[in-house]
């Protein structure tokens, strides 16, 4: 069981991030995204972070490596002194192709600081669902962080499209782009 400590507690109030709230990408990769097929860039001065992948695509099949992919991502937020956060949703999108009655799908989940990750946040593609989509990602509220003035986010990433007992039926799903936005995070004063 993790705890979770603040300098003090944060008094949950404002909607929207206060000025001078800002992300900074401060690494990412797998063999899924790495620097040869992710672009990952930061926005409107800091407030915004876009990722694009060209090889989060899983297919259905027995390797683990061609039915499973998954990326990281830990973001810089740096918060006005007196300032908390958490976040509250990413989004995605991508396509999905379900034959059969099988199920793909996209899981997502975050930590802030060193605390043990959120519950995951799982979208699941059936055969009527094959299409190109957009999801919110809303995984469990994750606490809020720490009042200092930087702290980190972690986000992870995951497409699912094996079919254990139907391996050669042609499933897949793609993740293709995420987006997160200062916005998409809680903020409180501490």
């Amino acid at each position: 069981m993790a705890m979770i400590l603040f300098t003090a507690a944060p008094a949950v109030g404002r909607n929207g991030p206060p000025s001078g709230a800002r992300l900074a990408v401060a690494a990412f990769g797998t063999a899924d995204c790495d620097e040869s097929n992710t672009i990952i860039d930061v926005l409107s001065g800091g407030t915004h972070v876009r990722g694009a992948f060209s090889n989060m695509l899983a297919i259905n099949g027995v390797d683990p490596n061609v039915y499973g992919k998954q990326c990281f991502i830990k973001l810089r937020v740096t918060a006005p002194e007196g300032w908390a956060y958490r976040p509250r949703q990413i989004r995605i999108s991508g396509s999905a192709r379900v034959d059969g009655g099988g199920v793909v799908a996209v899981k997502t989940f975050v930590m802030t600081h060193q605390q043990s990750p959120t519950a995951e946040d799982r979208t699941e593609f059936r055969v009527e669902d094959s299409h190109d989509w957009t999801r919110q990602q809303h995984p469990a509220p994750a606490s809020y962080s720490d009042c200092s003035s930087t702290t980190y986010v972690k986000i992870y990433l995951f497409t699912w499209a094996r079919q254990q007992d139907k391996p050669k039926l042609a499933a897949s799903v793609d993740l293709t782009r995420f987006d997160v936005t200062l916005s998409d995070f809680d903020w409180a004063k501490c």
